[in-house]
């Protein structure tokens, strides 16, 4: 009889021991599931942040001027410089890239622009090309 009660405990121990990795292990799961979903709502976040920046200048009502032209020129050069996203962000004013920012900003201090298009790419969702266009 004494046996069988130490046996009865045994198992009852076991029991207990697999119902408390059981629910350790599914809380653990529920937490990286959760953990993964804030981190993709971040990451969101911060893409759509990042874009707002070349959107801001996207179909608004005054004429750009050469100042507002080098400076999404400069954001796009300070993206590229950081390699923080994986895409190559391009800025064409009348269809070219303007590589002397001085030159331009010295020949075209009168000019008025309009940011024409902004392409986002599909896989990343990340502002890609900006068009430019004097008016």
């Amino acid at each position: 009889m004494e046996n069988a009660s130490k046996a009865l405990l045994i198992a009852a121990a076991v029991l207990i021991a697999i119902l408390l990795l059981t629910l350790f292990s599914y809380l653990m799961t529920r937490m990286s599931e959760n953990t993964a979903r804030i981190h993709a709502i971040m990451e969101e976040s911060e893409i759509a942040e990042f874009n707002q920046q070349f959107l801001n200048y996207e179909g608004i009502g005054t004429p750009l001027t050469a100042q507002d032209v080098v400076t999404i020129i400069n954001l796009a050069n300070n993206a590229n410089q950081m390699q923080k996203w994986p895409v190559t962000i391009n800025v064409l004013v009348d269809g070219t890239n303007i590589s002397n920012i001085e030159e331009f900003l010295i020949q075209n201090i009168e000019s008025k622009y309009k940011c024409n298009s902004i392409e986002i790419d599909s896989s990343t969702k990340i502002v890609k090309k900006v068009t430019i266009v004097k008016i």
